[in-house]
């Protein structure tokens, strides 16, 4: 390698390649604290540790159905029995 060409640190973060879980009073703390009209939703996302896309899905899942980001909550027993 050339010396002229300067090296710069670089950070490697790895998850170990689980999926978390997050409970639903944890989404909609989170999805509350998006909601706020001055907070950044990728600050909101890196604060909790949650990827910005998956915030997006649970505010959008959250205006749609109502009280909470988690789809399963939304669904009523009526709704879920016809789906089988």
């Amino acid at each position: 390698m050339p010396e002229h060409v300067l090296m710069s640190e670089i950070e490697i973060i790895t998850d170990g390649g689980l999926r978390r879980r997050w409970t639903a009073a944890k989404k909609l703390r989170i999805v509350e604290e998006a909601l706020d009209d001055r907070a950044s939703i990728s600050v909101v996302a890196r604060r909790n540790g949650v990827a910005p896309n998956l915030l997006y899905r649970w505010r959008r899942l959250m205006r749609e159905g109502g009280v909470s980001p988690c789809p399963r909550m939304m669904t009523s027993p009526a709704t879920r029995s016809s789906r089988r």
